[in-house]
Parts: structure tokens; sequence; C-alpha cells
């Protein structure tokens, strides 16, 4: 079982999010409750100090209190260092942040759409099931047979193999001194273990491919969470500008120089255009050699004109040999 505890200050987002918590548990059938929900983290730090249970704890950063949610995270940690930590947020630029806490966060949600909110719970929480399992099969390296009042207990190391029985809904299991015959599914005793060897090339490719796309998902994933602000170092200085506030970027007319228009202000710092691009993610696009521009600030594009509106009133232009490309970008954003 895992205990689940939600600290957020906002009232109605904090009912948002257990409410979508909770209808992932119902759907999902998962093995997780919600322990507390609450704006105080006091309260929080104070019914964990009596949990059984390993905790999923999803954090506000500002919490409007004398403890924010960096801090939370940190004494949460030192009373459960097996839990789970993951951060709803507004504050994208705080999230370098969580490694100087050292509170290794599982994932950083960004409040952006309730859509992508309820998405990203969602795949978190199925993240943590799947951890937890595989946690628990490696501390307990035994398979565990209950039948009737008993229940039996081999040793992963003593286990020979699995084979689907002779008799209906039945498994042989074969272990080094004895065969045991219990009730189930080969298909359910897969799910148990933490890792089977499969007598098939095909499997095997199969299983790699899997892998490697779900490494792939997982670092493009991780990579737009940490670059969620764009950093800029000036001698001692270092600004950040969160993503979400970058109109463009724009080539200066000083020698060896980048202007970055940002919401309410501009600024120019060393650099070239094409070393930035290198660093942003999806939702920027180079609509001329001398502009890269936020797809999310975009207000209308016109085709005929060849020119961009963004939110704040600026107009750029589009180069013709970068047009189709930004029309792409533009009809997917759709």
């Amino acid at each position: 079982m895992i205990d689940i505890y939600i600290c957020e200050d906002n009232q109605k987002q904090l009912n948002l999010f257990k409410k979508y918590i909770s209808n992932t548990i119902l759907i999902e059938e998962m093995d997780m409750k919600i322990a507390l929900a609450t704006s105080d983290p006091h309260a929080l730090l104070e019914k964990i100090l009596s949990a059984e249970n390993t905790g999923l704890f999803f954090l506000d950063i500002d919490l409007k209190s004398d403890m924010d949610g960096l801090a939370l995270a940190q004494r949460i940690r030192q009373i459960q260092p097996r839990c789970f930590i993951i951060f709803i947020t507004s504050h994208s630029e705080m999230s370098f942040l969580t490694f100087q806490y050292k509170v290794e966060a599982l994932d950083f949600i960004i409040k952006d759409t309730q859509e992508h909110i309820k998405s990203k719970i969602h795949e978190c929480l199925l993240d943590v099931e799947r951890k937890y399992t595989s946690l628990s099969n490696k501390i307990n390296r035994a398979f565990v047979i209950r039948q009737n009042d008993r229940c039996i207990t081999i040793d992963y190391n003593d286990i020979i193999c699995f084979e689907t029985s002779g008799n209906i809904h039945k498994v042989l299991l074969h272990a080094k001194k004895r065969g045991i015959e219990f009730s189930g599914q080969l298909k359910e005793v897969e799910k148990q273990l933490d890792f089977i060897i499969k007598d098939t090339q095909e499997h095997i490719k199969s299983k790699i491919h899997e892998c490697l796309l779900d490494v792939e998902r997982k670092y493009t994933s991780l990579s737009n969470k940490i670059n969620r602000a764009f950093v800029i170092r000036q001698n001692d200085r270092c600004i950040t500008i969160d993503y979400n506030d970058i109109i463009c970027f724009e080539t200066s007319g000083n020698i060896h120089k980048v202007l970055l228009h940002a919401k309410k202000r501009v600024i120019e710092f060393s650099g070239q255009l094409k070393e930035v691009e290198k660093q942003l993610d999806y939702r920027f696009y180079r609509c001329l050699r001398s502009y890269i521009v936020n797809r999310d600030n975009i207000t209308e594009v016109d085709f005929t004109a060849m020119t961009v509106s963004m939110n704040n009133g600026e107009t750029l232009p589009v180069s013709v040999r970068l047009k189709k490309g930004l029309k792409k970008m533009m009809e997917k954003q759709k």
C-alpha cells in the first residue's frame, strides 16, 4: 500500500488534484490511498511521523507558508528516505533547485492546462506503482504462493521455471528440490516477477525496442522539464527567463550579440542565434535567419504578408524558405 499526500495552498487546485488522483486509483485499481490533502506543510509532517506505508507526495513549491515546498521535501526525505516526491508548480524556473536541495524528485509537473496536469498525474502514478512493485520484488526476492490458509515462500534463486499445468487455471512451479502446483495463470505470474528470460529471439528483439523507446521518452521528458527556462550568464550575474515569458530571440546589431525579447523586458547578451537555438525545446521556431519565435506566444500568422504577430504586439517577418516549417508547426498546435 502506498499513502498519497498532497500539499497545495490553492484550495481549488487541491480539490482538482485529489479528484484526478482518486479517479486514477479507481480506474487503474491501484493499491494506493489519499492519506492527506492539505495546505499546511506542518500538518503533513506531523501526519507522516506515524505513517507505516511508503509515501507518495505531490507538493507545490510556493505554499504561502513559513516553509516552502522545497524545504518541506527535504524534511520528508529525512523522515521517509524511500518515498516518492513529485512537484506540481507554476515555477518551472525553480526545477534546478530540486537538485541543490537533494530531494531526489521523481517528476516536476508544470501547472499549465488541466488536461496536461491530469495526464502527468496519471503517468506519475503508473510510474510510482511500477517502481514500488519492482522495489518490493528486489527487497523480497522470493515468490509467494497463497493456498487457503497456507503461505509458501520460494526464494528466487531456488526457482527453475514456471509451467502451465495440465489442470485448468493451474501453474506448476519447478524449484530445485520440489514442484508445487497452485491456482493462477502464467501471464499473472509473469507480472509479479522482476525479470524473466524468454527463449525466443523475437521476444528479446521486441523488449530491446520497447526499452529504447522508453529511455528516449524519459530522456526527452527530463530535458524539457529541466530546461523550461532560459539562463543567461553575464559575468557574475545569472538571469533566468521562463520560457512562457519569451517572445523571441533576435540577432543584435552589435557583433556576436543576441537580443531576447521577453514580455516585460529586452535583454542583450553575448552569443549567436544558432547556439541559442540548440538550447531551446519544441516551442521555438526559426522563422527567419535573424529571428527565433516562441510558438506559444504567437497570436496570428499571415502567410500572405509573410508576418507573425506576437501577443506583446510585435510583428516579425517570416522567410519564404522557412514558411513551410512554420505552417506545419502551427497545424500541429491546433
